[in-house]
């Protein structure tokens, strides 16, 4: 079993969810084809997890870090954001 964790992936969950990513956000988004690339591999090292994507493996670390309380208000703003459709990091 893999638990796979890909971060954004170019496909129309964002359209459907009403957000828009651009700007310096697209340019982390991974292809649905990176994704499972990345996950094959973790499955024929034999892991149990994954976390696709150099940009979200380092998000992933980083929020380890933080407090709980600050690390959900930064993923907040970041979601609120998208959803204005700015993209991320504009």
């Amino acid at each position: 079993m893999l638990t796979v964790c890909p971060g954004s992936t170019k496909t129309a969950f964002h359209e459907r969810a009403g957000m828009q990513v651009s700007g310096a956000a697209s340019r982390f988004e991974q292809t649905s084809g990176e994704v499972v690339n990345e996950a094959m591999r973790a499955l024929e090292k034999k892991k149990g997890h994954v976390v696709t994507g150099w940009s979200n493996r380092i998000m992933t670390t980083f929020s380890k870090l933080l407090p709980l309380g600050l690390a959900t208000r930064m993923s907040g703003r970041v979601l609120a954001h998208l959803k204005r459709g700015n993209g991320a990091g504009e």
